[in-house]
């Protein structure tokens, strides 16, 4: 059975940061000097992010286990 949409909210979440992060690096703005300040903090966290998505998408396509979602 496919996801219903309502499923994947964290996903758009994800996007909408991940935009927000972006649009901010290409447009300059004084608030994108902080970003780009933080850069290399933004990017080490990528990792822990990627980990976290992924095992929510999981959960939302197919059903796990509170103690499973702990244990990564």
């Amino acid at each position: 059975m496919a996801p219903r949409f309502h499923e994947l909210g964290g996903v758009a979440i994800f996007a909408a940061v991940i935009g927000a992060y972006g649009l901010l690096l290409i447009v300059r703005l004084s608030s994108g000097a902080i970003v780009w300040e933080n850069l290399p903090l933004i990017l080490r966290l990528l990792p822990a992010l990627a980990i976290v998505f992924g095992i929510g998408l999981i959960d939302d396509i197919v059903s796990v286990r509170s103690m499973d979602k702990a244990r990564g």
